[in-house]
C-alpha cells in the first residue's frame, strides 16, 4: 500500500513539472488508425496495394494533425469500389463530379473515374479518411463545409501551386460564410470552393500554428458549437477570421487579379508593342551606321592608288 502511495506520489509530482503538451504531443504522435480496405473484386488489386503503402508512409501524421484525443482510437472502413457499385450505394447523395464520399466511420471510392479528376486512389482515400476523423472527432456538432474540405486537402497532400493560381485567376476568393453549406452541383464553383476551402485552412495554419486543426476538433467536441471553439482556440471570433481571410487574399493576391484583368492586359501590351517596335528601330539604325563611313573612306583609298599604277600610265 505504501508502495502504490509513493508511486503515486511520484506520478502527480512529474505532471505538475513536465510539460502538459510533451504528454499529449507523445500520446498523439502514437495514435493508430485503424483502417480497413474492401476492395470490390473487379477493381485491381495494385490499387489496394498502393493504398496500404500510402497509410503506412501517411497515416501517422494525418491522423496527428486532426486527432487529438488520447484513450480514443478512430476507426475507418474504406470501400475500394467500381463506378456502379459507388453509385448504386450512394445514389443521388454524391454529385455527379463526386469519386469519393464518407460518412462517420465509413468512406468510398470510386476507383474508375478517379484519374479524370486529375488525382490518386491513395490521395482520395487519405482525403475521405480525414473526412471520417472529423466526423468522428467533432460528434454530431454542425461544421462549416470549407473546414472540413480544406482540412481534408491540406492533410492528404493534395494542395498543387496551380490550385491557388487557377483561383486567383478566376478574379475572387469565394466568400468563407458562403462555403458553409453544401458545395455548388456545377463542377467549376466546385472546384473553386474547394480551392478556397484549402486556401483558408492554409491560412489558419500559417495565423494559428501546426495544432490548430486538433485543437479545434477537440474543442468542437467538449463545447458542441464550432464557432465557440473556433473562437476559444483561435482568439478571434468566426466572423472576424472570414473577414480577415478575405481581406488578406485581396492584399496577397490583388496585384495578379489585377493584371489578369482585360484593361490592365491591353495596356500591358500595348506597352509591350511600343517598346518591341522602339527596340527594332533602334537595332535598324544600328545597322544603318555600322555600313556606313569605314568602308566608303577605304574604298576611295584604293583607287586614288591604282591611279599612281604605272602600268595604267603606260597604256595610256
Amino acid at each position: 500500500m505504501f508502495k502504490r502511495v509513493i508511486i503515486i506520489l511520484i506520478v502527480l509530482g512529474l505532471a505538475a513539472v513536465w510539460p502538459a503538451d510533451a504528454f499529449v504531443a507523445q500520446s498523439r504522435a502514437e495514435t493508430n488508425l485503424s483502417i480497413r480496405l474492401i476492395r470490390h473484386p473487379d477493381v485491381h488489386p495494385d490499387l489496394e496495394r498502393d493504398c496500404r503503402a500510402a497509410l503506412r508512409e501517411y497515416g501517422p501524421a494525418l491522423a496527428d494533425r486532426i486527432w487529438p484525443f488520447v484513450h480514443q482510437q478512430p476507426q475507418v472502413d474504406v470501400h475500394l469500389v467500381t463506378t456502379a457499385v459507388f453509385r448504386d450505394t450512394l445514389g443521388g447523395r454524391v454529385a455527379d463530379w463526386g469519386v469519393g464520399a464518407a460518412s462517420g466511420r465509413t468512406a468510398w471510392i470510386d476507383c474508375d473515374r478517379v484519374q479524370g479528376v486529375g488525382r490518386t486512389v491513395p490521395y482520395v482515400m487519405l482525403h475521405e479518411i480525414a473526412h471520417c476523423l472529423l466526423h468522428q472527432g467533432m460528434g454530431n456538432t454542425r461544421v462549416p463545409s470549407w473546414f472540413h474540405e480544406g482540412v481534408a486537402q491540406q492533410v492528404s497532400g493534395e494542395w498543387r501551386f496551380r490550385d491557388t493560381v487557377s483561383l486567383m485567376m478566376d478574379g475572387f476568393v469565394p466568400d468563407l460564410q458562403g462555403l458553409e453549406g453544401r458545395f455548388p452541383g456545377n463542377v467549376q464553383w466546385a472546384d473553386r470552393a474547394y480551392r478556397a476551402s484549402l486556401l483558408a485552412v492554409e491560412t489558419l495554419l500559417d495565423w494559428y500554428g501546426e495544432d490548430v486543426i486538433a485543437e479545434i476538433v477537440l474543442a468542437t467536441r467538449l463545447n458542441g458549437d464550432f464557432r465557440v471553439a473556433f473562437a476559444e482556440v483561435t482568439g478571434t471570433e468566426y466572423e472576424e477570421f472570414t473577414t480577415r481571410f478575405a481581406r488578406s487574399m485581396r492584399i496577397r493576391f490583388g496585384w495578379l487579379v489585377t493584371l489578369t484583368r482585360w484593361p490592365t492586359l491591353f495596356v500591358l501590351m500595348a506597352v509591350g508593342f511600343a517598346f518591341g517596335a522602339i527596340m527594332r528601330i533602334r537595332r535598324t539604325r544600328r545597322r544603318l551606321a555600322e555600313q556606313d563611313d569605314p568602308e566608303d573612306d577605304e574604298i576611295e583609298g584604293d583607287w586614288q592608288v591604282t591611279d599612281t599604277d604605272p602600268d595604267i600610265e603606260a597604256s595610256e
